[in-house]
């Protein structure tokens, strides 16, 4: 929501100069715009901040703006998408009970279902995340030990639980979320190749190779595809 405006500025100084994140001013003797307060200084915290090489559409500052007041969504349905550029239209899904990343067609009844997700507090953990699916509504995404994505009904055990919670982070490249799992820490939801799994940054599986890993661990929250 802009605060100041001067519709007289058209194009930038043309100065080499760095940018200043929570200051609008570059010195004393700065102009000041209708409407702008005295002090150029951000009155106030910043956790975070982004560029985009593109406008970005209305909803998605809107949705922007929401996380950076109260971070990702909790609860309600919701879809996801990954963060890569020119890749969002590829959802998270689920195909034979498993999580895949895929494009996915609204005027496929199948596919659109597979592609939301109820998000409720944290199995083994309220102040997470667990993931139920919306067409088989007794299944919640888990990671197996073998660490593929999947989604299956609840044993009840307190393994289970902690298999199914995921904890919410600032995307791993500056954007989104990334999720890890409430039971491995350093692991996250990662889209490899179209599979999902959770990975680790290097490690011993070679779906944890490094190349594009901040990448394929960050994920775009969209509305959902079924409402």
């Amino acid at each position: 929501m802009p605060v100041a405006s001067d519709p007289s500025v058209t194009t930038s100084s043309g100065l080499s100069q760095y940018w200043r994140i929570g200051n609008g001013g570059h010195g004393v003797m700065a102009s000041r715009w209708p409407g702008e307060a005295s002090s150029t200084a951000l009155a106030g915290s910043l956790a975070f901040a982004s560029y985009y090489t593109s406008a970005l559409t209305p909803p998605d500052v809107l949705r922007h703006h929401a996380a950076g007041r109260t971070g990702p969504p909790t609860s309600g349905r919701w879809s996801f998408s990954r963060s890569t550029v020119g890749d969002s239209t590829s959802y998270l899904r689920h195909w034979a009970f498993r999580l895949y990343v895929a494009p996915i067609s609204m005027s496929d009844p199948v596919g659109t279902y597979d592609s939301t997700w109820t998000l409720e507090p944290g199995l083994a953990d309220a102040r997470c995340v667990s993931f139920r699916s919306t067409n088989y509504p007794d299944r919640l995404i888990r990671h197996r030990s073998d660490m593929r994505m999947v989604i299956e009904v609840p044993d009840g055990s307190t393994a289970w639980d902690q298999s199914a919670t995921f904890c919410p982070h600032l995307g791993n490249n500056g954007e989104g979320t990334s999720w890890s799992a409430y039971d491995a820490p350093t692991r996250y939801w990662r889209s490899y190749g179209n599979e999902v799994w959770l990975a680790s940054d290097g490690g011993p599986n070679w779906f944890d190779d490094h190349t594009n890993w901040a990448d394929e661990t960050s994920w775009n929250t969209r509305p959902p595809v079924v409402p």
